[in-house]
């Protein structure tokens, strides 16, 4: 059996913003971004066959510069490698079995004196570097880049990882490669809104949502109070629907705000913003105060009122001594602490 020969599939670096260099600040808080993408951005995403980052790279492992250099000095803080690559990480979709896809990388010499850099071999079969020059220097010069040539061919769709390991002369450094095989996603809105939601009771909003992907979904809901998902978990076939009912059930009469954290079991995720507008409804009593008859010891007097709802909501109602839950969790402490100083 001959592997059929296939064009490869190239994509080069992009020359704007090539070489953008950010601090471990703003890595941070771009990944943090990442992680909470909303259905429609992610969607946007995974359209996209091959993309990269160009953040510092992260360092693995510090080398002494004596041991492969004189110039032992260098420009380059010692927390960034002397080399920035571009892009920084790979992620590969939509790749065919037996396809070979081509990405070129960048490294760039920052520092003010010629330097070595060198891409190791990846041990996995699926994975190729090759120096894209055909007559390899030994040292790149000061601002100057030198270019690789990474060479994917996968075996079937699935998964694939890579860390292509990068040598210095006074650091190694890596740039994570993904592949990633089948996804399933579901079709959730971005956002959600509770108009016009009584106080102290539950609005439901149902949503059907469906496996737009290309592969069996398995995924989890959570989310804080006021507003809850039922079911919390399911799993989905590829082109299966499913009904999300979503609830909003606002203690005060505000405007509150949340989301809706939606986990993939392929470590996706995504949220929904959730808004929703608490209002009083049109329930009244027919009178504002009671005047009781007078009686006599160990005999009671009684007064009857209406309870009117105007409103189009079902209501469930009870009397209380106190105004809200919070004197009456304040009552509960306050009456805990003389039983406490009672004994």
């Amino acid at each position: 059996w001959r592997r059929a020969e296939m064009k490869p599939h190239t994509v080069g670096t992009s020359p704007a913003g090539k070489y953008a260099r950010r601090t471990a600040a703003q890595v941070a808080m771009q990944t943090h971004t990442n992680a909470h993408l909303t259905t429609s951005q992610l969607m946007a995403i995974t359209k996209v066959p091959i993309s990269g980052t160009t953040e510092v790279s992260p360092i693995v492992e510090v080398l002494n510069m004596a041991d492969y250099t004189h110039n032992v000095v260098s420009n380059v803080p010692i927390s960034e490698p002397i080399f920035q690559a571009s892009p920084s990480s790979i992620v590969i979709r939509e790749f065919q079995p037996q396809e070979t896809v081509q990405v070129q990388i960048s490294l760039r010499n920052n520092d003010n004196v010629p330097r070595r850099v060198k891409i190791v071999q990846p041990e996995s079969q699926c994975f190729k570097v090759d120096l894209t020059s055909k007559k390899p220097s030994s040292k790149v010069a000061p601002g100057m880049d030198t270019a690789y040539t990474l060479s994917f061919t996968p075996e079937e769709r699935t998964d694939y990882f890579c860390d292509l390991v990068c040598y210095t002369e006074r650091e190694k450094f890596i740039i994570p490669v993904r592949a990633l095989g089948p996804r399933g996603w579901l079709d959730f809105p971005d956002e959600i809104f509770f108009e016009k939601a009584p106080v102290k009771a539950e609005t439901l909003k149902t949503v059907l949502v469906r496996n737009v992907g290309d592969a069996p979904c398995k995924f989890s809901i959570s989310s804080r109070a006021p507003f809850t998902a039922e079911p919390q978990s399911a799993s989905l076939e590829v082109g299966e629907s499913l009904q999300v009912h979503f609830s909003f059930f606002p203690e005060t009469v505000d405007y509150e705000e949340g989301r809706y954290q939606i986990d993939y079991h392929t470590g996706e995720s995504v949220y929904m913003t959730a808004t929703g507008r608490a209002e009083e409804l049109t329930v009244r009593i027919d009178s504002h105060a009671l005047l009781m008859d007078p009686t006599y010891v160990t005999l009671f007097s009684q007064k009857t009122l209406k309870i009117i709802n105007s409103s189009d909501e079902t209501v469930a109602f009870s009397f209380k001594q106190l105004a809200s839950a919070s004197e009456e969790v304040k009552a509960r402490m306050r009456f805990g602490a003389t039983l406490e100083e009672s004994y």
